[in-house]
């Protein structure tokens, strides 16, 4: 996606439809794919029946689901996790022009965002799947992978606010510490996602988040940006991106909360019940 960006620009700033990026991406795409067959055959092609190796990973116990569909906590995740990747997938759209009014050369700020976008959230994303601060894929932890996204993403939003005020030599390490944050976000927020619905509803789970990414905020993202653009200042339109941020933080704050409230009231159901229980077995004796 990002080489696919600076393809783009160059090929625009050369005089050349941007359509010739995305070509060569699809021929590159298809050409890895013939190597892949040519290698190994259908092994790494993932023609495997998922709902087989499904049952094998829920055998091996490796992912742990909860005993009852967890709505709030799932919706919650689902639309702070479509916020966070609008503002990853916004900037894309306004780093150009603002860039470029902050007083950066193009091809500066083009290679700069590049690679901070290619290689921050790589980090922050291997943190978060290494299993040493969180384990996503466990329900048993949820509170603490909950917990992580708040705080990840609470630091993505300081460092994004303050980008659009910060001097020009402390912009790019703002936007570096902003992407390396959020980059946690994303496997960690995927895991709460994956298994909130418990085991039998994990296809419904992905249908519903690539639903909701979608019409929240991937298919009117391109146009809401060229409109504010359009009718806005550059500083306004970024400022817009970085709202999608806070937001993000703000939703999975909600989705910690949430969660607390939520068990404490099942738990709250599960007393009363054992104690009807305990007042019936006297009767019954």
């Amino acid at each position: 996606e990002n080489i696919g960006f600076v393809l783009a620009q160059e090929l625009v700033a050369a005089g050349f439809s941007w359509r010739w990026a995305f070509i060569g991406q699809s021929a590159a795409f298809g050409g890895c794919v013939l190597l892949l067959w040519a290698y190994g055959g259908r092994r790494y092609l993932d023609f495997t029946d998922k709902s087989q190796r499904r049952d094998s990973e829920e055998d091996s116990g490796e992912v742990e689901y909860p005993v009852t569909e967890r709505w709030f906590v799932y919706w919650s995740t689902n639309v702070s996790l479509a916020a966070q990747l609008g503002f990853l997938g916004g900037c894309k759209y306004v780093i150009r022009d603002y860039a470029t009014s902050k007083g950066f050369s193009l091809h500066y700020a083009l290679g700069m965002f590049s690679a901070i976008a290619l290689i921050a959230p790589g980090i922050g994303g291997s943190i978060a799947m290494s299993g040493s601060v969180v384990q996503p894929d466990k329900w048993s932890h949820h509170k603490r992978t909950l917990i992580f996204l708040a705080c990840t993403s609470a630091v993505a939003a300081g460092c994004a606010a303050v980008m659009p005020f910060v001097p020009n030599y402390l912009f790019w390490p703002a936007m570096t510490l902003t992407f390396l944050a959020a980059g946690g976000v994303y496997p960690a927020a995927q895991g709460i996602i994956n298994i909130a619905l418990t085991s039998s509803r994990v296809i419904e789970a992905s249908v519903y988040q690539v639903q909701c990414n979608n019409i929240l905020f991937a298919m009117p993202l391109p146009y809401a940006i060229g409109k504010a653009m359009d009718s806005w200042s550059i500083d306004d339109t970024f400022r817009l991106v970085a709202f999608f941020q806070v937001l993000a933080a703000a939703g999975f704050a909600m989705g910690l909360l949430l969660a607390d409230c939520t068990e404490e009231r099942s738990n709250l159901n599960f007393v009363s019940n054992q104690k009807g229980r305990g007042n019936l077995d006297p009767l019954a004796s």
